[in-house]
């Protein structure tokens, strides 16, 4: 007889971002027919689940579960008693939070640990404070712990005590999409809907400050003139707190139709944007993993990041790393790349096989020797 796994699915609902993208990446490379998933979810998924996969409706919606106040009722009441009625095994939850009134084992992913590493406009108040509580919850409760990188690993160590063994680093994968040949009916469209004329850099990214947006902009204003009539800039993103900021820079720099405010694009078209960008940056000042930066490599284009937190764990020697607000040093980066040919090879080929170590299916695998684990003892 399957073991049953109830999986927390209302992400499935979102537009696809980090955590979506995750989800539905292991759900699609899963290989186990000894488990029984269940993706619990109160909205229609934006994503078709895996045929294996059966789709549970809760009858209580949020309206946007993780958007509103009645989010912790979704979390807390109607999926354990969904759980609960379903006789459910184990619990994946892959946006980290373990239910307080659940008995069921849980196998949570955190993803990141950002807001006790930064401080940021992003980060309200009332929300960081039930992150950190929930956070620290399921650091102590969960049967096991999920977590893309080393560092987020010692950070829950550091902070909550989490001891290794319940912890098990499981690095992100580069969809296979990234690295096929350019679909140029596909960019052509794409040139046309978001103004793009010519050469560019490219940002992904939202435009809230941890992801700093802002000093790309301000090391691209310093460029030579001759540069930035050659290259365009492309933010391709949600807004969010800094969007005001950048948004009056663009406008009191005179950067109209140089530097793009793009706003969100679908996952599809976005990976072909990244196949014919000369560069990709991104000046975060905090990422658990970064998966733009090994996606950018996938698709063999040139990365520029920073030096902090995570992301010299997932990018190696792969990239040039700079300090996230050093904006002469972002400048020079950006310069020396667009302009020096045995740099921008060398960076692409190093790229390139750096981008070779993340996999799907074996991030898939990996979780599903971590749930048999946990069933098992």
């Amino acid at each position: 007889m399957s073991a049953v796994i109830a999986v927390d699915a209302h992400s499935l609902a979102r537009p696809r971002s980090g955590v979506e993208v995750y989800l539905d990446n292991i759900l699609r490379h899963l290989q186990a027919p000894n488990l029984d998933l269940r993706l619990l979810t109160d909205l229609p998924p934006t994503i078709t689940p895996p045929q294996r996969c059966d789709l549970v409706s809760i009858p209580f919606s949020s309206a946007r579960v993780g958007k509103n106040l009645m989010a912790p009722v979704w979390f807390h009441w109607a999926l354990v008693r969904a759980m609960q009625r379903m006789r459910a095994d184990l619990l994946w939850s892959p946006y980290f939070f373990v239910p307080l009134r659940g008995r069921i084992p849980t196998v949570a992913t955190v993803h990141d640990t950002n807001p006790l590493d930064i401080k940021a406009k992003c980060h309200p108040p009332v929300w960081k404070r039930y992150f950190v509580t929930m956070l620290g919850y399921s650091a102590r409760h969960a049967r096991h712990i999920i977590v893309p990188s080393r560092r987020i690993a010692d950070n829950l160590t550091r902070f909550f005590g989490t001891p290794t063994e319940r912890m098990s680093v499981v690095p992100h994968g580069v969809a296979e999409e990234f690295s096929s040949p350019v679909n140029e009916v596909e960019v052509k469209r794409l040139r046309q809907r978001l103004g793009i004329t010519g050469r560019f850099l490219l940002f992904v990214g939202s435009l809230n400050d941890r992801k700093n947006a802002i000093t790309l902009l301000r090391a691209y204003a310093a460029l030579p003139r001759d540069l930035r009539e050659e290259h365009q800039l492309v933010i391709v993103g949600p807004g969010g707190s800094d969007e005001e900021l950048v948004r009056s820079f663009v406008r009191d720099q005179g950067l109209e139709g140089r530097a793009l405010l793009c706003g969100y694009v679908e996952p599809g078209p976005l990976t072909e944007l990244y196949k014919v960008a000369d560069l990709f940056a991104l000046p975060s000042l905090c990422e658990s993993f970064g998966l733009p930066i090994v996606e950018a490599m996938a698709a063999g284009v040139p990365v520029l990041t920073t030096n902090v937190t995570s992301i010299p764990e997932v990018a190696g020697e792969a990239a040039l790393l700079l300090p996230p607000t050093d904006v002469p040093a972002w400048t020079d980066a950006l310069r020396r790349v667009l302009t020096e040919d045995a740099l921008r090879d060398d960076l692409r080929r190093r790229g390139l096989a750096r981008a070779r170590l993340y996999s799907w299916p074996q991030a898939a695998r990996r979780h599903v020797e971590i749930f048999e684990a946990c069933l098992a003892g």
